[in-house]
């Protein structure tokens, strides 16, 4: 206002140049024409009449727009921040969508201006904008419930596992004992089956079970975990490390489920997983179904509407892998060894590596992704699991061969004969080896018969003989003819088991030359 009187003044009593006035007051030359252009067309003069106010000068000069009867309508931006989360939409889609409506509506500026205000108003990021049905968001919980062990007395606390859904923040809860890939795994199988459905992609922490090495561009992923989400049909997004906002869902909602689970478990007591696992999934549901507050609806009515609609279907099975194991070596005997145990392979697979499977029953094993045997798994006693299949032609001599076959031909030599073969086939530790020295005895019946090999049988069951080359020596030495002296058939003479080697003669072969 001030400057409109100085303008004046300058210009008919002072009598100054656009320019001048113009540096002299600090303003554009053509705000100087503009104002006097103004003055000129409201019929005024100079000096100013008396009983002019200043206000009513401006007035005259400047007057206000009137207010336009038709104002311009507002779009629903909570409607169009809901739209945005669904798939293939974009704000350029809704503006011209809102343009259709209201031809005379807000330009495109002024729209996506006011939509970007409306989502910090409600706290959202626009360049983050969640996909409806698109991500699902994994963590541990820092803090974790507990319960008492009946055996020792002692609290023991559980992994606290969330889950939850970028567009609707829909979340689930799981405890477990361990973070430990089995049970990480396992978390995300009940998540599953508790939604119903399957996220196009999953986006982990950085813990082990997940990753095995961090990478934004190229990890090396838990293979147990890759096995899962490809039974699924889903995508691994593994968050980048120190990078909080990639997961600020999940961040967002263990506080939130922390403190809601946490905060009223606290004065109970539980003396079990299972009793833990109970409550925290009641309560789970309970926080789903309440109303949030930007959103005035819970988190399952916005499930229903944003994610489910978009999300893959659950496979018919769930995932039941609980241990994947790669690059695993095939011992040039044909077997590979997993868990104590020692499993057989196709025998032309000696010397490279494959990819071993449990399930907790059975074994299974495969090589470039085809499968080349299946086991039922076995105690970790060191034992061996070989199919008959996998056996090299040479291998096989002892076809359909089993040890009662074996102890049915020895009983037809004679009752010494048939303890030892049944000695021999259960020192050894693999069931070929018992076969091989089995029927190599039970052969000298055709050079030697079977009345002297039964005798000599005798004689090497009694010395703790249990090999071929000791029955031969005593069937050649004549020894089976004579009888077992005195000082030798002490009875109950305990006898240590021979040292086998194939470069020792034992104790049997100096006692034959005494």
């Amino acid at each position: 206002m001030r400057k409109i009187l100085d303008i004046l003044r300058l210009h008919f009593s002072g009598g100054l140049s656009n320019q001048l006035i113009a540096d002299s007051l600090r303003i554009s030359k053509g705000s100087v024409f503009n104002c006097l252009q103004r003055f000129q067309a409201a019929g005024l003069s100079w000096p100013l009449p008396d009983g002019l106010s200043q206000i009513d000068l401006q007035a005259k000069l400047y007057p206000r727009k009137s207010a336009s009867t038709d104002p311009i309508p507002q779009p629903d931006f909570d409607r169009i921040l809901a739209e945005l989360k669904r798939p293939h939409v974009t704000r350029e889609l809704l503006f011209k969508e809102y343009r259709e409506t209201f031809p005379q509506g807000l330009g495109r500026s002024s729209f996506y201006e006011r939509l970007s205000q409306h989502a910090r108003d409600k706290n959202v990021t626009l360049h983050q904008n969640h996909i409806g049905g698109d991500k699902l968001f994994v963590d541990y919980s820092g803090d974790r419930p507990s319960y008492i062990d009946l055996e020792t007395g002692e609290l023991r606390p559980v992994e606290l596992f969330v889950a939850s859904w970028g567009a609707s923040s829909l979340s689930y809860a799981d405890v477990t004992l361990t973070q430990t890939s089995t049970d990480f795994v396992q978390s995300h199988v009940r998540a599953f089956r508790f939604f119903g459905c399957v996220p196009a992609a999953l986006v982990p922490d950085n813990l082990k079970s997940a990753v095995l090495k961090a990478s934004f561009t190229d990890p090396d992923l838990n293979p147990l975990y890759e096995k899962m989400a490809a039974h699924y049909d889903t995508a691994l997004l593994p968050a980048r490390v120190y990078k909080p906002r990639d997961k600020a869902v999940v961040e967002s909602n263990v506080l939130h489920l922390q403190r809601f689970i946490l905060g009223r478990l606290r004065d109970r007591m539980f003396f079990s997983l299972a009793e833990v696992q109970e409550a925290v999934l009641a309560l789970v549901r309970l926080f789903n179904a309440e109303p949030m507050q930007l959103y005035k609806i819970s988190r399952l009515e916005r499930f229903e509407a944003l994610d489910k609609p978009f999300a893959k279907l659950l496979p018919k099975d769930d995932f039941a892998l609980q241990e994947v194991k790669m690059d695993v070596k095939v011992h040039l005997d044909y077997h590979i060894q997993f868990r104590k145990h020692f499993y057989s392979v196709p025998f032309t697979l000696a010397g490279q590596f494959v990819e071993v499977h449990s399930d907790g029953v059975t074994i299974q094993i495969y090589k470039d992704s085809v499968r080349v045997g299946c086991h039922k798994k076995a105690q970790g006693n060191y034992g061996y699991t070989t199919l008959l299949v996998h056996m090299p032609p040479n291998h096989q001599f002892w076809r359909g061969l089993t040890p009662e076959k074996l102890l049915l031909r020895a009983a037809q030599v004679g009752e010494s004969m048939t303890l030892l073969i049944q000695s021999i086939l259960n020192c050894r530790k693999h069931p070929e080896q018992g076969y091989r020295a089995a029927l190599g005895i039970l052969g000298l019946s055709k050079k030697y018969g079977k009345e002297r090999l039964e005798k000599a049988a005798q004689r090497a069951h009694h010395f703790g003989g249990r090999r071929q080359r000791d029955l031969v020596s005593i069937l050649e030495a004549g020894l089976d003819q004579k009888p077992i002296s005195q000082d030798d058939a002490q009875v109950n003479r305990p006898v240590t088991p021979p040292l086998e080697h194939d470069n020792i003669r034992g104790g049997l072969a100096f006692k034959l030359n005494s």
